[in-house]
């Protein structure tokens, strides 16, 4: 993998953000496969929610925050069977919601960035999703000055006959293009796909996903 400092074309780039990806999707089912054995090891829900533990991964990030540094965040979980969502919003953007070609915003209550208060709770809100929605979770750099022209909004809502991977790249390189190859801040979307129940489509599975990042942000 081309290191970023080396790359001299968008090809070298979008090739290291894809084996990135691919890499940090590794990690992450990695991440997931430890969720999985606390769960067998910890079988009631509420044991695995151990409140030291969570104070203790909220010091950890404070230990190597700078004083002016925080983080948005947007946790979200999917009963594949209902189409049940919940949603934790830490001041980040609300996520797109595309049903029949229409796309609207999922309006939540944001609470405070992360890093602020340790101290801080954050309440839980639900929304129904649809068979055949599409959700979009996106960071504020996919709509930053340089690449608002790209007009995420109205482009998602033409790309309803995509499969979410190809849907992630038509939305990155549209940013990328007006952005003139290079974003000021982190640009990502996450794309998800509701089915519906794979008890009323037993061939298809409930969900499908894609996630990609335009380009590390410009310096």
């Amino acid at each position: 993998m081309i290191d970023p400092e080396d790359c001299a074309t968008m090809t070298q780039v979008r090739t290291g953000v894809d084996e990135t990806d691919r890499a940090l999707s590794r990690l992450l089912a990695r991440r997931f496969g430890y969720m999985d054995a606390a769960a067998r090891i910890k079988p009631e829900r509420g044991q695995v929610r151990d409140d030291v533990r969570k104070k203790q991964v909220i010091a950890n990030i404070a230990a190597h925050a700078a004083a002016d540094q925080f983080v948005t965040a947007l946790l979200g979980r999917i009963d594949l069977r209902s189409g049940g969502l919940e949603l934790v919003n830490a001041g980040h953007m609300n996520p797109l919601l595309v049903r029949d070609g229409q796309v609207s915003e999922i309006p939540l209550d944001a609470g405070l960035v992360l890093g602020v208060a340790p101290d801080e709770t954050y309440g839980l809100q639900r929304f129904q999703l649809h068979p055949g929605d599409r959700l979009a979770l996106v960071t504020d750099g996919m709509f930053e000055r340089d690449a608002a022209e790209a007009e995420i909004e109205k482009l998602l809502a033409t790309l309803g006959h995509l499969h979410p991977r190809e849907t992630v790249q038509v939305l990155t390189r549209a940013v990328l293009d007006v952005a003139g190859g290079a974003v000021r801040d982190d640009a990502t979307v996450l794309i998800v796909d509701w089915h519906g129940s794979s008890a009323s489509s037993p061939t298809r599975l409930p969900t499908s996903t894609a996630t990609e990042t335009a380009a590390e942000p410009a310096t």
